[in-house]
């Protein structure tokens, strides 16, 4: 499983094609959220750490899901708040005591 995040927050929940099917995708994409908490009390651009956990647990729910993953995508702000605020969400909702493996947050910092 993998997933992305961005403010505002969306959420994709992917699982790998099977193996065998050897077409030109590589992935199959279960559901998709967003959101944005416009409310905050910090302000409109500060992210809501908790929002961010909630929606991502929700995509996998409502994808039919479990919510776990060895990789999640995740967009590099290069601000203070910003990026501990959705590193804090995706920890909260990929890590545990029960969790063995290693989970890759790769970050991305692209103009497109």
């Amino acid at each position: 499983m993998a997933t992305g995040v961005a403010p505002p927050l969306i959420s994709v929940a992917m699982a790998m094609a099977m193996p065998a099917v050897r077409d030109a995708f590589h992935a199959v994409v279960h559901n998709t959220a967003v959101n944005l908490d416009a409310y905050t009390a910090a302000h409109i651009t500060h992210p809501n750490g908790k929002a961010q956990a909630d929606l991502v647990r929700a995509a996998y729910v409502w994808a039919g899901r479990r919510h776990e993953a060895a990789y999640v995508q995740a967009r590099g702000t290069r601000t203070a708040a910003d990026d501990h605020e959705n590193l804090a969400a995706i920890a909260k909702v990929f890590t545990g005591p029960e969790r063995s493996l290693p989970l890759y947050v790769p970050a991305d910092q692209r103009r497109y």
